[in-house]
């Protein structure tokens, strides 16, 4: 290979780099056919099927540098700047970090109950959640145990209506708490706490009218709400000291 082609090839593979390491949707280089990276072109599915059809060897021989093909054609630039579409994605480390910050709040806010809040039944409330946080990294070890927003949300509420009862707690299948209080098959208050900061809650009471008959009732509210959207259904009567 002669020095002019050796060049020529070199630039070629500085090119090839420079369009792998572009984010941009558009890519233009000198001599280079300009394109677009669609949503439809960059699936996963192509990605396979490219790999499947050209995958780039590059040899080197010293200062030779010989590409199994055109470093400027349109199929191989679109797919080498499709690249970070497909295989950029989050450092392990960074959701290990996340996931143990996570149980580190989980943590801290169990040990706030049992330790510093003025909840009446925060002993056997903290006991409680170290035995859902126990089964749940259990049943699922890559997942958080419980929502820190979600346990949060739960904690305010309990601080902010003081005279309730020890309720029933278990966790949903998104790992948030639901908390019940229940007496009777007409005495029924579930609410789950979201992370978002919002509860969803289920009433069954006795109809003003006719005590033998239930209103059952349902909604979404802001956790800071709730006892205000509950209290007209008499939930304080068997929920409350």
């Amino acid at each position: 290979m002669s020095p002019e082609e050796r060049v020529e090839d070199f630039e070629q593979y500085k090119q090839y780099l420079a369009a792998k390491g572009m984010r941009a949707t558009v890519a233009t280089s000198q001599d280079l056919e300009e394109f677009e990276v669609t949503e439809e072109e960059s699936s996963v599915e192509d990605a396979e099927d490219w790999t499947k059809k050209a995958i780039w060897q590059m040899r080197f021989f010293g200062s030779r540098i010989s590409p199994e093909g055109r470093v400027d054609s349109p199929l191989t630039l679109k797919y080498h700047l499709a690249d970070p579409l497909f295989y950029t994605s989050e450092s392990p480390f960074d959701v290990l970090d996340k996931k143990l910050a996570d149980e580190e709040k989980i943590r801290k806010l169990i040990d706030y109950i049992r330790d510093e809040s003025k909840i009446q039944f925060a002993e056997k409330l903290a006991a409680r959640l170290n035995f859902l946080y126990e089964v749940a990294k259990e049943e699922d070890p890559d997942e958080v145990p419980i929502s820190p927003e979600s346990l949060s949300n739960f904690i305010g509420f309990l601080q902010k209506t003081p005279n309730l009862k020890y309720p029933s707690v278990v966790l949903t299948p998104s790992n948030e708490i639901s908390a019940q209080w229940r007496a009777a098959p007409n005495c029924h208050f579930a609410v789950v706490f979201l992370a978002t900061g919002e509860t969803r809650f289920v009433i069954f009471t006795p109809n003003p009218g006719d005590p033998d008959k239930i209103d059952r009732l349902s909604g979404i509210t802001s956790v800071d709400s709730l006892m205000e959207t509950a209290q007209p259904h008499r939930v304080l009567d068997w929920a409350s000291i």
